[in-house]
């Protein structure tokens, strides 16, 4: 892998297959406002698209594409580059190709998504090209980065919808598919041996090795964004020299934060001086509500009494990592999350709250499977007759001569469970009746799981 190569993309507003038009449109209107600034650039966003608060994640990318400039670490003007003048003087169908030529150029993974495409005879979906793929990068540890590269294939005219997050690519794609060859001198991504690990131990291994890496401070930026992505959040990272390494979005309707992230890469493995007043300047400038630094540990005293009196958090590797296997074994939302960065100063160990929600996961899982034997015990001694809500608590309470779940509770899973989307329950007006073994409720869930891995995120 061409460690040059920029290693995230994002998207644009605007709809499906309208990325490239989008920038076009915001490059003409920065034409326009020579002195127009990020602030301003943010309302425009907003105004247009409804989309300010995301602006920040635009910025690199219209960049990264050699469109605009800017100065970094301040909210100076926004320039158009000079490929950025050519674009916006070309006719349309030159402007997708000389997007589509940086866009083949600029960043990983592309030529390799492009030739899965160009050697499969017919449509391939996202989850296929995961696991094509996966063993290549396999720190990619949700499909987040594929998908937004085949949301730009589609607006660059490379690849078409086949329908959800199925694509075929285009008689251009097969152009630029030779245009742009992958390296055979490495294996082939569907050749690459699979490791034995999973992939949260191999993000585990690269964050480790990344935080001591100091010689290359942007292998840990970029494990650090891939780490933020595995737990759900948005990520853009940024790396510029001035500037914040991750900007990281909690996209949560009214609760939603944003979160400016520096990564600390020490040989030592230990921060023990931090410019706290440099890094609340980047989290102004980006209108965040939260600022962390990430690094292998930190000093105690000073550094840490200076970053909670500036309301920073400082997140050692080691709870980093504990974070990712908690959420691995039970994920949790975005606003419980945010509880970590409320803790201003050294984050000695996770917040009590999330690891009481997954206790709870336990409990909640129990409730559920003792529901589906309860049923089952019925019909096994000849009882078919519904049962009512009422009916199940009671049992419940014989069975464990006790009072083991709130009756609420029960009330809650059996409405769960007689939802058409999981049907283990038939509900008629006398009662509930089970319809669904434990076995083929667990086929169930996971193929639901399936289908929400690969949902049409048009628009995004």
């Amino acid at each position: 892998m061409n460690s040059n190569l920029i290693q995230s993309i994002f998207s644009l507003p605007g709809g499906r297959g309208q990325y490239h038009l989008t920038l076009i449109e915001f490059s003409r209107w920065l034409q326009e406002q020579p002195k127009a600034d990020r602030s301003a650039a943010q309302e425009w966003f907003q105004s247009r698209f409804g989309a300010g608060k995301s602006a920040p994640y635009y910025f690199p990318v219209v960049r990264d594409l050699d469109v605009i400039e800017y100065d970094r670490g301040n909210d100076g003007p926004i320039r158009l580059t000079e490929a950025g003048r050519t674009l916006l003087n070309s006719e349309p169908d030159q402007q997708q190709k000389l997007l589509a030529d940086r866009f083949m150029s600029t960043f990983v993974a592309n030529r390799e998504i492009l030739d899965v495409y160009r050697r499969s005879s017919s449509a391939v979906g996202l989850n296929e090209l995961r696991k094509k793929l996966e063993p290549a990068f396999p720190t990619w540890t949700t499909a987040a980065q594929f998908d937004f590269r085949l949301r730009w294939f589609e607006s660059l005219g490379l690849l078409s919808s086949a329908g959800g997050t199925n694509y075929q690519i285009t008689p251009l794609g097969q152009e630029y598919a030779k245009r742009y060859p992958v390296d055979r001198t490495s294996p082939k991504p569907d050749l690459v041996p699979v490791s034995t690990k999973t992939p949260l131990d191999l993000l585990i291994d690269e964050l480790r090795a990344a935080s001591i890496d100091s010689s290359r401070p942007v292998r840990f930026e970029t494990a650090l964004a891939q780490a933020f992505e595995a737990l759900g959040f948005t990520v853009r990272q940024l790396g510029d020299s001035g500037d914040t390494d991750v900007l990281v979005q909690a996209p949560a309707g009214h609760d939603s934060y944003v979160i400016v992230a520096d990564a600390k890469a020490r040989a030592s493995g230990k921060v023990d001086q931090l410019e706290v007043l440099h890094l609340k300047d980047h989290q102004s400038l980006n209108k965040a509500d939260y600022a962390v630094v990430v690094a292998g540990s930190f000093a105690g005293g000073k550094v840490a009494f200076h970053a909670g009196e500036q309301g920073v958090t400082l997140l050692p590797l080691s709870v980093l990592e504990a974070w990712l296997k908690l959420h691995e074994s039970w994920p949790q939302d975005l606003i419980a999350y945010r509880s970590i960065f409320e803790i201003k100063g050294l984050v000695e160990k996770l917040p009590p709250e999330l690891l009481r929600l997954n206790t709870h996961r336990k409990r909640w899982g129990k409730l559920l499977a003792d529901i589906i034997d309860l049923f089952s015990e019925t019909y096994e001694h000849g009882l078919s007759d519904p049962l009512s809500s009422r009916d199940v608590f009671r049992m419940l309470v014989t069975r464990s001569r006790g009072v083991p779940y709130p009756e609420p509770d029960v009330i809650s899973i059996l409405e769960l469970l007689s939802h058409p989307v999981v049907g283990a329950l038939s509900r008629k007006q006398e009662g509930y009746s089970l319809v669904m073994s434990r076995e083929t409720l667990g086929l169930r869930l996971r193929r639901l799981a399936e289908e929400v891995e690969s949902l049409d995120h048009a628009g995004r």
